[in-house]
């Protein structure tokens, strides 16, 4: 079940002077040029033995005193590069836990989207893997009890519990090592089930240990070596520290009663999906958040949830080239069986728009393809057209644009600016616009377009209407592409 095991020694502590330059740009200064990773290498190389370094195969280092942010370096050794893991001993475990994976060789899982330093990233896009829950922190990183029985001290280092490793990470580390083709053998100790166009395979699935004639997880390959990881993720109150404790369907519509609690299935119990993608490896920070970088990386990508208990009753169909389909078919205490069947369709593109403010000034438009290997998506709007945006890059552009709008409480409209904002990130873009008290209509047109697969491309548009007058999509709604306007050229 792909558990890893570790051997290490424990070196001796060293004082430092607390206003030592490096200790304190290591433990304080967190910045884009990455000062604090420079300093944190500069520790190493100043106080741990020679020998040290060079046998070692990872490093984590732990300060006693509060640390701005836990964070892993890259540590040039000869002709090796080591990880050095930088936590506090305040730190609690889960942390620990995600830095540790970094110097074992595992990355930030894709899918859902996150901003930081004002852009829009799908970084920490699994909220199903330590690795990658930093996009639903709140809400799959959950208090728990104390341990029985442990010691005072500790007790605040054991106050957080999240999600495991997910199994398709798992996978993803195991291809890092391989090159880019992924073979059965990357996964041995995963079934392997190959799926052709217009097929199907039933595989029934466990999280359950004592189940042990039951598979933890599944790789699916379809058509055009498209690789896929299935797995099964629930609490389990069995289990002490409980890392799937925090996934809770309940959690996110108690939250926010007004909303259809079958929108958001990201943090529940469920037959998770991720895909296996190779993706740029950032070199730098910016190029971390813009996707820039050369190198490349296999990286598991959050594609969706089949929740369970079966009441949610939702499929997962694949966004990218495979158009294939995974639907619960049963689940019990044991595990759940799951129908994997792939169909032929013809490439196409559909638009769903949702406002998530009660003025109708805050809406995101998200754009969805099928048939496509590795789709870019153009957005224009307002006279703008934005370049082709890959996985992983971002755009945000604020401009004034005149529009006829309409009053608040009636009356005839009148030509005004309007300030509108911008933030788009692949298959999604963000509209604020600030109508100064009245309402707008708004076209929004995308073009996609598949690097890999030349010649496929669709277009898309759908209308909108902004302001506090006439807001263009109630909460929870999702209305979808006019008809025809998603059509395949």
């Amino acid at each position: 079940r792909g558990v890893l095991h570790t051997s290490g020694r424990v070196l001796p502590p060293v004082v430092l002077p607390g206003d030592d330059p490096d200790w304190v740009a290591a433990r304080l200064g967190i910045d884009p040029d990455q000062t604090h990773r420079q300093a944190l290498g500069a520790l190493v190389r100043r106080f741990l033995p020679p020998a040290a370094v060079r046998d070692a195969t990872g490093l984590l280092v732990v300060g006693s005193l509060p640390v701005e942010r836990a964070y892993t370096a890259e540590l040039r050794v000869g002709r090796r590069t080591l990880q050095v893991a930088f936590v506090s001993d305040q730190t609690h475990h889960t942390i620990l836990a995600h830095e540790l994976g970094h110097v074992f060789g595992f990355e930030h899982p894709w899918g859902l989207a996150i901003e930081v330093a004002g852009l829009r990233t799908r970084e920490y896009g699994s909220p199903y893997c330590v690795m990658g829950t930093a996009r639903r922190y709140d809400e799959v990183c959950t208090p728990v009890p104390a341990l029985p029985g442990a010691p005072e001290d500790a007790a605040e280092f054991f106050r957080i519990a999240g999600p495991r490793v997910s199994l398709a990470e798992l996978v993803a580390w195991g291809m890092r090592d391989r090159g880019r083709r992924l073979t059965a053998a990357d996964a041995g100790w995963l079934p392997w089930l190959r799926v052709p166009p217009g097929g199907s395979a039933t595989v029934r699935l466990t999280d359950r240990e004592r189940s042990g004639s039951l598979p933890a997880a599944v790789v699916v390959e379809t058509a055009a070596s498209r690789r896929f990881v299935l797995e099964v993720r629930r609490p389990d109150p069995r289990r002490g520290v409980d890392w799937d404790g925090g996934l809770d369907l309940r959690r996110w519509y108690q939250r926010r009663a007004d909303r259809d609690p079958s929108l958001d299935l990201h943090d529940g119990p469920g037959v998770v999906l991720h895909r296996l993608e190779s993706l740029p490896r950032p070199v730098s920070w910016r190029e971390r958040l813009t996707n820039n970088g050369r190198r490349r990386v296999h990286r598991a990508v959050y594609v969706g949830t089949i929740p369970l208990p079966a009441a949610g009753d939702l499929d997962v169909t694949s966004t990218q080239a495979l158009p294939w389909t995974a639907r619960l078919l049963d689940a019990d205490d044991e595990g759940a069986t799951v129908l994997v069947s792939a169909d032929t369709v013809v490439p196409r593109m559909d638009l769903r728009a949702e406002q998530v403010d009660d003025e109708g000034r805050h809406v995101h438009v998200w754009a969805h393809t099928v048939g496509f290997e590795r789709p870019e998506f153009s957005w224009r709007m307002a006279g703008e057209r934005l370049p082709f945006l890959g996985v992983g890059d971002g755009h945000r552009q604020t401009w004034t644009v005149g529009r006829a709008v309409t009053p608040d409480g009636g009356g005839p409209e009148s030509w005004q600016p309007v300030r509108m904002t911008i933030q788009a990130s692949w298959d999604v873009v963000c509209l604020h616009t600030d109508p100064a008290g009245g309402s707008f209509p708004l076209g929004v047109r995308v073009q996609a377009r598949d690097w890999i697969q030349l010649g496929t491309a669709a277009e898309a548009e759908i209308s909108l209407r902004l302001g506090t007058g006439q807001p263009g999509s109630q909460p929870g709604s999702a209305p979808e592409s006019q008809p025809g306007s998603g059509r395949p050229s």
